[in-house]
């Protein structure tokens, strides 16, 4: 779709940082602006829009997106937790945000929400721009 930010990425031909593709899934860094080490999304470089959508090839796909994906946040960046967290309502093409938690005093649902605004308090973990 020519009006999906998600498309546009992947198809666009810019330069974008893409980790690893598996099958019909891409593994990249979140932007700068959310500010955290470490955060990646998994997209179907398809404009995929639900599950409905999906192959039981693309399941598999997304396992293995998804190890590669956690094994990478935790060898470089140590988490504590990772939160993998998909909405979908702001850009309908379905994607998973993969938000590692590096702190004890903030956690869950409010953590989360930080992350997804790039507004988490500034610490060690914060990503430089």
């Amino acid at each position: 779709m020519l009006d999906c930010p998600i498309c546009q990425i992947h198809h666009s031909g810019e330069n974008v940082e893409i980790l690893a593709h598996f099958g019909a899934f891409a593994v990249r860094h979140s932007e700068k602006e959310k500010r955290l080490k470490g955060y990646l999304y998994i997209e179907p470089i398809l404009h995929w829009t639900s599950y409905q959508d999906w192959t039981t090839g693309s399941f598999v796909d997304f396992g293995n997106a998804l190890q590669f994906a956690t094994e990478r946040i935790y060898q470089d960046h140590s988490p504590l937790k990772i939160y993998t967290v998909t909405v979908s309502e702001m850009i309908p093409h379905i994607h998973f945000h993969l938000i590692p938690r590096y702190t004890e005093e903030l956690k869950g649902v409010d953590y989360i929400r930080l992350a997804l605004q790039g507004k988490l308090p500034d610490s060690s973990y914060i990503r430089d721009l």
